[in-house]
């Protein structure tokens, strides 16, 4: 962070008489770089689309990148669909359109994430089902994974309500968290929780306790695989840059509650910033923006988690 990066610039002029101007240049380039994200995926996850939604199978070799061809905020946009891409010779190769999403509907699919263990995913899509017809609000889908593949998805009907429906993750318990618009709320959209049953269903949605949800927005998060911290989008907080959504980070409290989010100036924008996700081989976050809000397009930025606080190998 901030004060550590100016530690290590006091520690390196204290002992610049050790180094040439050239190292030292170097290794001030090399700090700075450590605290500011960097673009992932460059022309090839991150394109000149609306790239907003990304999830990565545990081996980090295959990438699920969720994107549409219109405007970030647009009104009249494409379905977003999932698009699917698999690391060859260090490189993202493109491999068409994810199975599970349909390019020839009118539906959308979004927010996709694979669990820890890689035997489950889940999406959200306002594509119909039995009981539910096609509608603008999204529903949470989950598929499990089989020596062919991944199976064909089904809604999580023990979660899914009337409302809206998003940013479906799990712990590595399998205890589900998303976020939702619905009469219990407190918000304009709010977190909730549901723990994983011994036969694989759920329990009824709960609000996530402590003081993670407020009046305002929160929306799409990424919850670590212990569930001891948190990171989502909240829209509309008076420490917001812009009323389109930053991350905020919350850790749990020995008492069993959220405690209170800190605003992440390390990575928020003068755009909108959102959907996280994490890489565990390298301890790093993976997330969108768009960087200012005159922005068409959205992409994907990396950086280390531990330049925002969090010992993700503790």
């Amino acid at each position: 962070m901030v004060v550590e990066y100016l530690i290590s610039i006091a520690f390196l002029e204290a002992n610049s008489n050790k180094l040439n101007k050239f190292e030292m240049m170097v290794l001030k380039w090399f700090l700075f770089v450590q605290m500011v994200p960097a673009l992932f995926g460059e022309g090839i996850l991150s394109t000149q689309n609306v790239d907003y939604g990304i999830a990565f199978t545990p081996d980090e070799k295959t990438a699920y990148v969720v994107r549409h061809s219109g405007e970030w905020g647009g009104r009249n946009n494409p379905p977003s669909k999932i698009y699917k891409y698999v690391m060859e010779n260090h490189v993202w190769n493109y491999k068409g359109l994810a199975d599970f999403s349909d390019n020839t509907s009118e539906w959308s699919d979004s927010d996709v994430f694979i669990t820890p263990d890689g035997k489950k995913a889940y999406f959200t899509s306002n594509r119909p089902y039995k009981g539910k017809p096609g509608e603008d609000d999204s529903d949470i889908w989950m598929m499990e994974k089989s020596e062919q593949g991944w199976e064909s998805p089904r809604p999580v009907n023990e979660v899914n309500s009337s409302g809206y429906e998003a940013s479906p993750v799990t712990d590595r318990n399998g205890n589900l968290y998303f976020t939702s618009i619905r009469p219990e709320g407190i918000g304009l959209g709010d977190i909730y929780i549901s723990i994983k049953k011994e036969d694989g269903s759920f329990t009824k949605p709960k609000l996530l306790p402590g003081d993670v949800n407020s009046e305002f927005g929160e929306w799409n998060l990424i919850i670590s695989p212990s569930a001891d911290w948190i990171i989502f989008e909240s829209s509309g907080r008076e420490s917001g840059l812009t009323s389109y959504g930053d991350l905020y980070l919350s850790f749990l409290g020995k008492d069993g509650k959220w405690q209170k989010p800190r605003h992440l100036t390390e990575i928020n924008t003068e755009g909108s910033d959102l959907n996280p996700r994490i890489l565990s081989s390298s301890g790093s976050l993976v997330f969108a923006s768009t960087k200012k809000m005159s922005n068409k397009g959205s992409d994907f930025y990396t950086i280390q988690l531990s330049e925002l606080g969090i010992d993700f190998y503790k």
